[in-house]
């Protein structure tokens, strides 16, 4: 546990350094998301969160000991998500794209690292429902679905990092009770790097605007880290597979809804809209700040009630 969380102060401190490094320095990367449009804020802000989590998180987990051999095949879908994130930061690619990078991070989960949905556990209090054949499309799904859930939920200062951070330090503390010192590891780094992350994203009192975004970048790499993470938790009996949807439900669910607004309504499923549930409380009145504490609220009871 020393360990753990001493790997994860290092990484918060790392990922501090990295920030105030790559915000200044955004522009000449070409990681800056200018205003415009159905854009909420004023001035062009850096997209360098994502890549200051990634950076920090690899550099904590990679040394001392690169060629762990239960993380060994993490790496390459981390860093391939991380690539394709940066090049949509930077040139906005096909959607078709991120879904085929997002896909062979899966593939390669499954068949590289062995970590795959292998049941939906007692769901129906009649036993244990094993997926046999159908266990690779629904963790293929269950990997693209939290990715895609992060990067829509991606709307207001401080929103898809603490739904992220939420997920993360539950998991972390779930390992490092079970004994996983390798999942409680990655989680500690990267839940320390995106709260690193938030202090420089999310909407204090004294702080009227976010000095950096999270980009595709993090939420690529957070959405794919937390799904590796809630499967190999469910995997190894520490949390049932229908815990890991309560963990992430408030980004699940809310992408769900507007993607099926979209199909009923006869809109892409990827066109742009304002009918995320940030949107509609946007929408009701309240402020940017009271929309991001009512939705982590919520997810934290909802996380709450599913490990309770």
């Amino acid at each position: 546990m020393t360990n753990i969380l001493l790997s994860s102060v290092i990484a918060f401190a790392l990922c501090v350094i990295l920030l105030h490094i790559l915000i200044p320095n955004a522009h000449k990367l070409r990681l800056v998301d200018s205003p415009g449009g159905r854009k909420h804020h004023k001035a062009p802000t850096p997209l360098v969160g994502g890549l200051a989590i990634g950076i920090s998180a690899a550099s904590l987990m990679l040394w001392p000991n690169p060629l762990d051999s239960n993380l060994a095949w993490f790496w390459p879908p981390l860093f391939l998500l991380l690539f394709i994130g940066l090049c949509d930061d930077r040139h906005e690619i096909s959607p078709r794209i991120r879904l085929f990078t997002q896909v062979i991070a899966g593939l390669i989960m499954i068949y590289g690292a062995g970590i795959s949905l292998t049941s939906i556990g007692n769901l129906f209090g009649a036993g244990t429902i094993a997926l046999g054949a159908l266990s690779v499309p629904i963790t293929l799904f269950a990997v693209a679905s939290a990715i895609n859930a992060f990067n829509m939920s991606d709307g207001l200062d401080g929103l898809a990092g603490g739904l992220a951070f939420i997920p993360l330090l539950t998991i972390t503390l779930l390992a490092a009770n079970a004994g996983l010192t390798t999942q409680a590891m990655l989680g500690g780094v990267f839940t320390a790097s995106c709260l690193a992350f938030l202090m420089l994203n999310y909407r204090f009192p004294w702080v009227k605007h976010a000095k950096t975004f999270l980009g595709d970048t993090g939420s690529m790499i957070l959405g794919f880290t937390t799904a590796w993470l809630l499967i190999s938790l469910s995997e190894a009996d520490v949390i049932a597979p229908i815990t890991a949807l309560y963990l992430i439900a408030v980004p699940l669910a809310d992408t769900a809804a507007v993607l099926i607004r979209r199909k009923l309504n006869g809109r892409g499923l990827t066109s742009p809209g304002r009918d995320h549930l940030h949107h509609i409380l946007r929408g009701m009145g309240l402020s940017v700040s009271a929309t991001v504490a009512c939705l982590h609220a919520l997810a934290l009871l909802i996380a709450a009630f599913g490990l309770s």
